[in-house]
């Protein structure tokens, strides 16, 4: 996981979701280059929408954009 002492997108991208930092997790994906970190992207985009996928249905979420 960690690479010469930094953690990658991915591993950041994880650890916010780990805490429930949804939205700072789509900030750095938001940020990622697709055309020069393809594989990155679709897994990091996967990691958040599984999370989000799992988390019950409220009335607050249900309305968050």
């Amino acid at each position: 996981v960690l690479t010469r002492g930094q953690l990658g997108l991915e591993d950041l991208i994880f650890q916010y979701i780990h805490c429930d930092e949804v939205n700072e997790a789509v900030n750095i994906l938001s940020s990622m280059n697709w055309d020069t970190m393809g594989q990155q992207c679709l897994v990091s985009m996967s990691t958040v929408m599984n999370h989000l996928l799992r988390q019950r249905l409220t009335p607050e979420r249900e309305g968050q954009t």
